[in-house]
């Protein structure tokens, strides 16, 4: 019986001796990950301030472009910052589609399609999106001969 012992002993500590470091690797990583996380929570959190202060100075441009940016940072399938991530995705829709009616309005179609093509990528099957998409498709809403060079003269 005293060597069942001795032999179960000797096999939970070398048990130990293997996995423990390995354990508190795996630990480690995931706190590593966890501060990561939460980092790139509080970054987002702050570019979303920063294009909210854009988009209320009529600045739609830098409003879109933080808000993507903001959207970047938060993984799409953490449920942590699921919230924040949606609140992010309707920012830089609204504000694409307002910046995109701004380029349209000065003959800028190609860039007004390319924030539409982003906003897809983040927010599919937009009802807005997809109405403004038909209304720069429209013959009677778009001036075929508006372009940005004959807005810029």
């Amino acid at each position: 019986m005293g060597d069942l012992n001795l032999t179960i002993k000797r096999g939970l500590l070398s048990a130990l001796l293997v996995c423990g470091p390995t354990a508190l690797a795996q630990n480690s990583l995931l706190n590593q990950e966890a501060a990561s996380r939460a980092e790139a929570s509080r970054e987002a959190h702050a570019l979303l301030e920063a294009g909210d202060d854009a988009y209320l100075d009529d600045d739609y441009e830098t409003a879109v472009a933080k808000y993507g940016e903001a959207v970047t940072k938060l993984p799409a399938g953490a449920k942590i910052v699921a919230q924040l991530r949606v609140s992010a995705i309707q920012r830089f829709t609204q504000a694409s589609l307002v910046q995109a009616q701004s380029l349209s309005r000065v003959g800028d179609y190609a860039g007004a399609e390319r924030l539409l093509v982003a906003v897809d990528k983040v927010n599919p099957d937009n009802p807005k999106v997809a109405t403004f998409r038909k209304k720069l498709e429209s013959p009677i809403r778009v001036n075929p001969a508006l372009t940005k060079e004959h807005s810029a003269k």
